[in-house]
C-alpha cells in the first residue's frame, strides 16, 4: 500500500511527468555560478533523465505571507504554475518568512502556507505535492549578523515545526533538508544562505531519493 495518497506511481506511465520545483532564490539556483545550470532543478533534471520534465519556478525573495511585495502568489510563476497543471510539485519556502518585517507568527504563516497548498490540490492533475523544510541558514562570514535579516532562530523554532505539522495533518511526503544541511557551511556561498553548487548536488540528491522511491 502506498503510504502516501498522493505519492503517484510513475513506473507505468509513458508520458513525461511534470514535475514543478516551487520557492525563492534558493530553488531559482542564486548562489550557484553559471545559474540557473547549477540549480538544484537543474542538476535534479540531469539526475532523473528524459521521463521528468522539470521546471524551475523559484523566485528571488518569494515569501508565503500575502500582501507583500515579495509574496509569492503575486508572481506570474505562480499562474503558471495552476496553468501548467503539473504531476509533482515541490515546495520549499520559509527562508524570507523569518525576515524581520515579514514574519508574524506560525498561526499566519501556516493560514498563507496552506492556501497555497490548497490552490495546488485543487489541480485537476492532482498532484503529489512533497514539501521541504528550508535550508539552514549560516551568519555572513564578512559580518556577525544573518545576511537579509533572515533567522535562524525563528527557522528551526517555529516555521520547520509548522510545516511538520502542515505535512502530518495533510499526508504529504517532507525532505527535511535543513537537517542535511547542518553542519555543512562549506556548501553555501559567502552570504551563507544560498547553496553553492555542491549544495545544490545534496539537495538534488534528496529530492531524487524521495521522487523515485515508491513507499
Amino acid at each position: 500500500m502506498n503510504t502516501f495518497p498522493h505519492a503517484k506511481n510513475f513506473s507505468k506511465t509513458k508520458k513525461k511527468i511534470r514535475v514543478a520545483c516551487v520557492g525563492d532564490s534558493i530553488t531559482q539556483g542564486e548562489g550557484s555560478k553559471l545559474t540557473p545550470f547549477f540549480s538544484y532543478p537543474s542538476i535534479l533534471q540531469r539526475k532523473v533523465g528524459k521521463k521528468f520534465s522539470i521546471r524551475n519556478f523559484g523566485k528571488n525573495g518569494a515569501t508565503t505571507m500575502y500582501g507583500l511585495p515579495d509574496s509569492y502568489v503575486n508572481h506570474r510563476f505562480y499562474q503558471q504554475i495552476l496553468d501548467n497543471n503539473p504531476d509533482v510539485i515541490i515546495f520549499m519556502f520559509g527562508t524570507n518568512d523569518s525576515k524581520v518585517g515579514v514574519w508574524q507568527n506560525s498561526h499566519i504563516f501556516t493560514k498563507y502556507y496552506n492556501e497555497i497548498l490548497d490552490s495546488f490540490a485543487k489541480l485537476s492533475s492532482n498532484p503529489r505535492i512533497i514539501l521541504m523544510t528550508p535550508p539552514k541558514p549560516y551568519k555572513f562570514e564578512r559580518a556577525e549578523n544573518y545576511f537579509y535579516f533572515i533567522r535562524d532562530t525563528i527557522i528551526i523554532d517555529e516555521i520547520i515545526p509548522a510545516i511538520q505539522e502542515i505535512a502530518k495533518e495533510r499526508n504529504l511526503e517532507l525532505i527535511d533538508i535543513y537537517s542535511l544541511t547542518s553542519n555543512h557551511r562549506s556548501w553555501f556561498i559567502y552570504d551563507g544562505i544560498h547553496p553553492a553548487a555542491g549544495g545544490n548536488r545534496k539537495i538534488a540528491n534528496a529530492v531524487v531519493n524521495k521522487l523515485i522511491s515508491r513507499e
